[in-house]
Order: structure tokens, then sequence, then C-alpha cells
């Protein structure tokens, strides 16, 4: 589950994710908040996802669920997305994997292990 609130002075999407998760949420919330075009001014997004111990899924399955959606009709996405892991967690590992993978997709994702680090490489420090 992804909770999300729009901070409109930041132009920023501050979003935190609980138990029980599946990795596909989070492909599938980026694609609702960009296919949504009151959104459209959005220029970061902050996902929390450090209260995840366990989850579903696995790196297939967010290459897949990417695989199903057409991006070039998300013209609005967000010029950055920090998402925020814990370091040594599972999840950490196969998102970190994703965007290795995927440094060519529009998304402009960035893994971070602090809250610190995720919210001043989007400027919301």
């Amino acid at each position: 589950m992804i909770e999300y609130d729009i901070n409109k002075m930041e132009n920023c999407l501050l979003a935190h994710a609980r138990e029980p998760f599946d990795l596909s949420e989070l492909i599938i919330h980026l694609i609702s908040v960009a296919s949504n075009p009151k959104y459209n001014y959005l220029k970061a997004a902050f996902y929390d996802m450090s209260d995840i111990k366990e989850f579903n899924g696995s790196y297939e399955q967010l290459g897949m669920t990417l695989k199903k959606f057409n991006l070039s009709h998300y013209p609005h996405m967000t010029e950055k997305i920090a998402i925020y892991c814990c370091g040594n967690s599972e999840l950490a590992t196969i998102i970190g994997e994703f965007i290795a993978q995927s440094q060519s997709s529009m998304f402009n994702l960035q893994l971070h292990t602090t809250k610190e680090s995720a919210l001043q490489w989007i400027h919301l420090d």
C-alpha cells in the first residue's frame, strides 16, 4: 500500500509505503501519478519505503509490470524520483538492480539509504 500527499509549495509528491506491499504497486503508482494531468507540475517525488520488511515480488516482476505500459503516453513524469530504503534490505537490492538496468527509461530514479540524502537529492532538505 502506498499513501501519498502532494506538497504544492515544493511541487513534490511525498509517499510512504506500508505493508502489505507488492513491488508492482511501485510502478503502477508511478504510472498513475504520471498519467494524471493534475499532477503534471510535479518536479520531484519522494518514496519512503523504509518500513517495508516483507513484500511480494521480484526484479522480474518490476520489469514485467513496466512493460505493460506504453511510457510514451506519460510525458509529465517528475524530474526526479528518490526512493528511500534500508540499505541492507532485500527490497533495496531489488530496486537497486532495477534502477541499474533501466537507466534509459523515462524514470529518473535514485535509491537512497538515508532519508536525508533522498530529500537532499530532490532539493527538499
